[in-house]
């Protein structure tokens, strides 16, 4: 039995119910023994008949005054119960009006809450399932609509992934606004060219993906990608911003059965389109999967390639056109591995800059080339400067500037004597922090040179931005120097323009006797080919720089 340290309250409506029962019982009672002893006692105190009979009337009277007032103190009793009773069911229907308004007011305000709440909660899906900037749903709503398209059997399903091919690099330029309104521009545009059952998702800062959920025939989907390059050829035109898309297309099921395997597969064919210079498409197919698993094979061999020590540096000389003598040398790396065999750097340090083993592969250049020169120049007591090729990711990585102060501290290699080559990429992987790194270099001396000068991104006029000391030409420039004449025009410009902002030029590529002629009658300062040697071992170097004449260099093939 459940108890309570509260006391009941009385039930009232019972107390009411008994009260005319108890009225009568006290009317009666006090009645019959008014006349029981009232007549008793008057027979036995009066004997005379007519006094029995007066005082029988007064006693009459009295019982009717006497049975008033009692009735009166019982019903008056009564009343004031129930007036207490009234006041305060009055006071508690009053509380509970107030009680009532009160919680019509919190109903009104949880109403209120609750629209409030819905409204936060759409926003929270829009949030998590919508693009913030373009509205457009983002990869989590292009997850789970491709999962769920995935899993309808017999459904077919084209996927194109879409990549703006340098997009930082208008991040850089242009600022971060200007790139917002790059994109929505780019948005609107895609907009315009969809067709029906095509979904538009942004999965990323410059990636979208196209869903197609029909069957349309290799033929058309080119057709269709060709409309979007033709489409965003245009863009420069309009905006005056060089923008282009990389595409990979997958199909489902005819290529992948399952949603990881079409994604997979469409980033695949994208990968080889940035591969393929950019602006262009790929199809997904079973040679570029073979590509991409040989690639996964050099990646995981690349892992292990610094601790087997296979990696070793050859060492291509610069020679002075002005004095004749060898101005330095560049290190150059080499992989060796023993599944794979000789592994031309144009294969894996791509893979390592992709997988960030650049950081640490760059390093033991650096480390390596630093102390070899360290050991030339003082066998021969020369200052040769030994140029390293950097890349923007090793650049750009903490305490770069501190590793390479240090390293030339360790094996006492004057700062003059080191040239860290970069290429025109670190204009599109943070410009302006590889300004302020590039800076801190120049200041302690060390030479900073932009590598395949005329193959990327930078201007002439772009270079006054950057402190470097140095201008590499790149061999594509060169190659036809003799006998193409806007060759000609385009490198005389580069190398006057280049000295006029105080520039040093070096050549490269370099393999004629005409091309050295040319280069040296239009006052390149510095020439690097295979004129006058290929890249060579560390251990010949010495005997190279022993045996060499400017006058004699023979043409080695």
């Amino acid at each position: 039995m459940r108890m309570s340290i509260f006391p009941r309250k009385k039930d009232k409506s019972k107390r009411y119910r008994y009260s005319p029962l108890q009225i009568t019982f006290v009317y009666a009672f006090f009645g019959v023994i008014w006349i029981l002893f009232s007549d008793i006692t008057l027979h036995k105190l009066v004997s005379s008949r007519e006094l029995i009979n007066q005082i029988s009337i007064i006693k009459g009277w009295v019982y009717v005054v006497l049975t008033a007032l009692l009735i009166f103190s019982l019903i008056e009793t009564l009343v004031i119960r129930i007036k207490k009773d009234e006041a305060e069911l009055l006071k508690s229907y009053e509380q509970l009006s107030l009680t009532n308004a009160k919680l019509e007011e919190s109903q009104i305000e949880l109403e209120d809450q609750n629209q409030i709440l819905v409204e936060y909660q759409e926003r929270l899906y829009e949030y998590a399932y919508h693009d913030h900037l373009t509205q457009l749903p983002n990869r989590r709503s292009f997850h789970n609509e491709l999962l769920k398209k995935t899993q309808i059997p017999g459904h077919k399903i084209i996927l194109i992934l879409l990549d703006v091919d340098n997009f930082k690099y208008v991040n850089d330029l242009y600022g971060h606004h200007r790139g917002d309104q790059v994109i929505l521009q780019i948005v609107q545009k895609m907009n315009k060219l969809l067709g029906e059952q095509m979904l538009l998702f942004r999965t990323g800062g410059d990636e979208f993906a196209v869903l197609i959920e029909t069957n349309l025939t290799d033929e058309i989907i080119h057709q269709y990608v060709s409309k979007i390059q033709a489409e965003f050829k245009k863009f420069y035109k309009e905006y005056k911003i060089p923008i282009s898309l990389s595409m990979g297309i997958a199909r489902f099921p005819d290529h992948a059965l399952n949603y990881n395997d079409l994604v997979q597969y469409a980033e695949m064919g994208l990968h080889r389109a940035k591969e393929s210079g950019k602006s262009t498409y790929r199809f997904y197919d079973s040679a570029l999967k073979a590509t991409m698993d040989e690639k996964i094979i050099y990646e995981n061999q690349l892992k292990q390639a610094l601790e087997k020590q296979e990696f070793i540096l050859h060492y291509q000389p610069q020679i002075d056109l002005k004095t004749g003598k060898i101005r330095g040398f560049e290190a150059l790396i080499r992989w060796i591995n023993e599944d794979l065999g000789f592994v031309s750097p144009a294969k894996f340090i791509p893979i390592a800059e992709e997988t960030k083993l650049i950081i640490d592969i760059g390093g033991w250049v650096l480390e390596e080339a630093i102390q070899f020169a360290a050991a030339l120049n003082k066998e021969k007591q020369e200052d040769f400067i030994i140029s390293i090729n950097i890349s923007s990711l090793q650049l750009m990585n903490e305490g770069f500037h501190d590793k390479v102060l240090e390293t030339l501290r360790k094996y006492n290699l004057k700062t003059q004597c080191l040239e860290l080559e970069i290429t025109e990429s670190v204009l599109i992987n943070g410009f302006e922090g590889a300004i302020c790194v590039m800076q801190k270099l120049r200041d302690q001396k060390i030479k900073v040179a932009l590598d395949d000068f005329g193959t990327g991104y930078s201007s002439l006029n772009y270079l006054k931005q950057m402190p470097i000391s140095t201008l590499k030409i790149d061999k594509a420039f060169i190659d036809d120097i003799v006998e193409d004449s806007t060759n000609q025009s385009i490198l005389t410009t580069i190398m006057t323009l280049g000295h006029n902002i105080g520039l040093e030029i070096i050549a490269e590529g370099v393999e004629t006797q005409e091309q050295v002629t040319y280069l040296n009658n239009n006052n390149c300062d510095n020439i690097q080919g295979y004129f006058f040697s290929k890249p060579i071992a560390e251990k010949t170097v010495s005997a190279f720089i022993d045996s060499f004449s400017f006058e004699t260099s023979p043409l080695m093939l």
